[in-house]
């Protein structure tokens, strides 16, 4: 918003009352305008330099000054109008500074002269050093202190209800435009509307108050009494107080009517100048027996009747609407804009007073009227008036339908006797048999008919077999088979094929099915029998799942083994990019350039980190662990994540809050909620490319609230927007993208908007969904916000390291890791034996085991790993210490410190990447443990 400055006139006064004293007030009016100048001089001096260097290049700086001090309702809501409407519009960047002169109080001082000319100074000091180029005037004193300022001519200024002689006086400026007044024509029309609705008036009284301002339109008022000489005597109320108001018109009778012009202030019982506030202006007008009619919208609801209102929204409108032209045209397009304004009355006013609106001849609006249901929502009420109709054509309609069913059953009521009776010994013959007889439809799809001991061998009912479709009878594979070897044979006749049936506890049952063409005349009508060979495909199947889960077991063994190789890799790569990476800063502390370069690949270091250890826990399916996570800085992550991974032809913008927003959630099903809705962003991007926002804030949910997927309690939560303008989904599509299995892709599987889904809805959150074809999608995520503080990993200290050197075998089969760890051991203080071989460390532990502290070895060698080193030594050498290290992450850890927990090892593990600080660590906690125990 614009910059509020204390007023100017304001310094006045409060030094006026520091000095108290007439000689003393002398002095000040003789020496003080010049001490105000000279330090505002050095003042702006100062912040004008500081200013222009940061000054952007076609950003405007506009002032707008206000005549008024202690500025009133209508000062308040017009000066508040122009920001506003400047916001809202193209230059909503411009710089905007409010300054209330107090002219209105100055004019009426003893020294009015002196205290102006000090204002007029430092406007112009403001004008020149904050770098204004364009100023806005409300009101007649402003205005006329404008055109007195001695600033730049090129600046443009915008003069809003300036006197008529500031008016004449700025005709010749090019630099000026006028915001002129809409009073005049709003004081007659109001004047007719009170005619019109109030005929028997003969006497109007005018209310005013009694600064500058105010007297303008009193001004107007009077200019405009002489039309009305012969119908009406006009009695002017200026400067009284609401009280006084009150009282005189207690007992105002039906033919006196009451106009408000603006009302700032009033004259007080001393003289002195009294500004009127909005709560006392509104008590006085619910208090008055009859209609208060007026000319501004500031009173609209507080009141005032209503009559033709000029709105300050309106006022404010236009002067923007000139400073926008001028920005853009650099000339004015006109010199004197007129006002705007419409005829608006008060509903609850109206009904008050018995007002009859529709005798009048212009249109006209009504504020605080009561709505009807139709009013507020006659969707509803069209819906509703068609469902009665429809329910009341579905009664009659039913009626009639069931009146023919009941002649339909009585004529078919003797036909069933007879049926009944063939029934019934059909039913003993197929009620008695261990198979199935049935009847199938081609055409349809389902069984028209199937004996009783079909439940016997399905658990399902005759009825409820009935009623399924082939693909619910059968499993996928036997359906598909069954439907097209009936379809498609050549030769029409009896047929045994095998087929896998559900049972009703959702088991399946293998059975034998014989089946033919009921007649020629008929060829998609098949009877058949189905028998149970559960017994003979047992073994069978038996023998299948065997080798089915032998396969299985070596295809997740071989996956396994295929990510750990994959971590144990990357990892012995991460370590060495690790330990010359902390060698190195520790060698360049002293240069800060230096310093910031390792510092990123320290940054990038973890990040792959992080990464290997994602891959690890995906393969390996692990639950994840919900705690306190900051939402802001793990949708960072992500978006760092895909920003190296976009196409150049996708641009990934993010707004995202410094502050910390905790919600208790699981981090790896967090991330995939992200990753998969901007995954399907870009794919709907397509090669065409374009934009994807992603936006985080915290809303607050006043009520329970529905979305499309999840429902809300009231509180706080987290929203997360991902929008992007790329194809959009189909209105039709819309509910059906969060289903199982649903994909508009070639290759998608359509689970990722369904696991997104149910972690959400698991998370007590929600989602919703807003998209338009051939212009975007945007989804909205709420997540519930948590008042638990989010555990950040403590920097691991560099303390210099006091223990005794040690003498450390190290084995690994990756030289560039063993040079590493000799470093980082020779920085420790130890001495290092790095050794490739495994064998041949094997055969110098046996040979050298007692001038060795401690073994540090790989997990991952050839022909001999590192658990069999650490077994040898735990049972050969039980006071040597051994430290296993590892790439294959968290599934190593967890099977070493499974089998020390039941006494089989006590290995202690070092994964792979570690750090200085992990190495330091470890061989201190090892060393303290052996020390304790031995």
């Amino acid at each position: 918003m614009g910059k509020l400055l204390l007023p100017v006139s304001a310094c006045i006064s409060v030094c006026k009352a520091m000095l108290g004293s007439a000689p003393a007030e002398k002095v000040l009016r003789q020496y003080v305008p010049r001490f105000f100048r000279l330090m505002l001089v050095l003042v702006f001096c100062t912040a004008g330099s500081a200013l222009f260097a940061q000054e952007i290049k076609d950003n405007p700086k506009i002032l707008v000054l206000n005549g008024s001090w202690n500025a009133g309702a209508w000062d308040l809501a017009v000066t508040s109008g122009i920001v506003n409407s400047i916001r809202q519009g193209q230059y909503s960047d411009a710089e905007v500074t409010i300054q209330y002169l107090g002219l209105s109080t100055i004019m009426a001082s003893a020294d009015s002269e002196g205290e102006q000319r000090l204002i007029k100074t430092i406007l112009e000091a403001m004008v020149k050093f904050q770098g204004v180029n364009m100023i806005v005037a409300i009101a007649p004193t402003a205005s006329q202190m404008v055109l007195e300022l001695e600033v730049d001519e090129h600046i443009p200024k915008v003069l809003l209800l300036p006197s008529r002689a500031t008016s004449d006086a700025a005709s010749g400026r090019a630099d000026v435009a006028i915001v002129q007044t809409a009073a005049s024509r709003a004081i007659e029309s109001t004047i007719e509307q009170i005619l019109t609705l109030r005929p028997d008036t003969e006497t109007l009284h005018v209310i005013s108050g009694t600064n500058v301002d105010n007297l303008t339109y009193v001004q107007i008022a009077r200019q405009i009494e002489p039309l009305y000489s012969d119908s009406l005597n006009f009695v002017f109320h200026l400067g009284e107080s609401p009280e006084s108001l009150e009282e005189q018109f207690a007992g105002i009778g039906p033919n006196e009517a009451i106009l408000s012009l603006p009302v700032s202030s009033y004259t007080g019982s001393s003289g002195e100048l009294i500004t009127l506030g909005p709560a006392h202006y509104e008590s006085m007008l619910n208090n008055i027996p009859a209609p208060v009619f007026g000319m501004y919208d500031t009173f609209m609801g507080r009141g005032l009747t209503g009559g033709r209102v000029s709105s300050t929204e309106g006022y404010a409108r236009t002067v923007v609407d000139v400073l926008e032209n001028y920005l853009e045209t650099g000339a004015w397009e006109r010199f004197i804009t007129p006002g705007a304004s419409d005829i608006v009355y008060d509903w609850d006013q109206v009904q008050r007073f018995n007002l009859n609106l529709n005798r009048l001849q212009e249109p006209y609006a009504l504020v605080n009227r009561p709505t009807t249901l139709f009013d507020t929502n006659p969707t509803l009420v069209i819906i509703s008036a068609n469902v009665l109709v429809f329910l009341i054509a579905l009664i009659c309609f039913m009626g009639l339908m069931l009146d023919r069913s009941r002649k339909a059953r009585e004529s078919i009521a003797k036909s069933e006797r007879i049926a009944r009776d063939n029934e019934e010994r059909y039913k003993l013959l197929a009620t008695n048999t261990v198979d199935v007889i049935w009847t199938w439809d081609l055409r349809t799809g389902q069984l028209s008919y199937c004996s009783p001991s079909i439940e016997k061998l399905t658990g399902f009912t005759v009825e409820e077999i009935q009623t399924r479709k082939l693909d619910e009878i059968f499993t996928p594979e036997s359906a598909e088979y069954c439907q097209n070897f009936y379809r498609n044979i050549d030769n029409p006749r009896s047929q045994l094929i095998e087929v896998e049936h559900y049972t009703k506890s959702g088991s399946t049952v293998w059975c034998e099915l014989a089946a033919h063409p009921i007649n020629d005349e008929s060829p998609h009508l098949w009877v058949g029998v189905t028998r149970d060979i559960s017994q003979r495909k047992m073994s069978e199947e038996h023998h299948a799942k065997l080798e089915a889960s032998v396969r299985q077991n070596q295809k997740f063994e071989s996956l396994g083994t295929l990510a750990g190789g994959i971590a144990h890799d990357f990892n012995n790569i991460l370590t060495v990019m690790v330990g010359l990476i902390e060698m190195l800063n520790k060698k360049c502390k002293s240069d800060a350039e230096l310093q910031g370069i390792v510092t990123k690949l320290g940054k990038s270091t973890n990040q792959a980190t992080r990464l290997v250890q994602r891959i690890l826990t995906f393969s390996r399916q692990k639950e994840g662990e919900r705690k306190a996570l900051d939402m802001a800085e793990l949708t960072r992550e992500c978006a760092e994540f895909l920003q190296t991974g976009v196409p150049p032809q996708v641009r990934l913008t993010q707004n995202i809050p410094n502050a910390d927003m905790p919600v208790i959630a699981d981090k790896t099903q967090v991330e995939q909620i992200i990753l998969n809705i901007i995954t399907n962003a870009i794919e709907a991007l397509g090669e065409k490319g374009g934009d994807i926002g992603i936006s985080l804030e915290e809303k607050f949910i006043e009520q329970t609230t529905e979305f499309m997927h999840g429902v809300l309690k009231p509180g706080y939560y987290a929203k997360l927007s991902i929008v992007d303008n790329g194809s959009g989904i189909p209105a039709d599509q819309l509910e059906k993208i969060f289903d199982p299995f649903h994909t508009s892709k070639e290759l998608g599987n359509g689970m990722g908007l369904a696991i997104v889904r149910s972690i959400i809805i698991d998370h007590q959150g929600a989602i919703g969904l807003e998209s338009t074809p051939g212009r975007g999608t945007m989804f909205d995520v709420y997540l519930p916000l948590t008042r638990a503080v989010v555990q950040q990993d403590e920097p691991a200290t560099e303390n210099e390291y006091s223990s005794a050197s040690l003498r450390v075998l190290v084995i690994d089969d990756q030289e560039n890791v063993l040079e590493i760890a000799e470093m980082l051991l020779q920085n420790l203080g130890h001495e290092c034996v790095a050794m490739a071989d495994p064998i041949a460390a094997f055969e110098y532990i046996k040979r050298y085991h007692a001038n060795l502290d401690m073994v540090i070895t790989d997990y991952s060698m050839p022909k001999l790993n590192g658990i069999q080193i650490v077994k040898f030594c735990e049972k050969h050498f039980p006071d040597l210490p051994a430290v296993l290290c590892t790439g294959y992450g968290e599934s190593m850890s967890q099977d070493a410190n499974y089998r020390a927990s039941n006494g089989e090892s006590k290995m202690r593990i070092l994964k792979k990447p570690y750090s200085y600080a992990e190495l330091r660590s470890t061989i201190e906690e090892v060393s303290v443990a052996y020390t304790t125990v031995h």
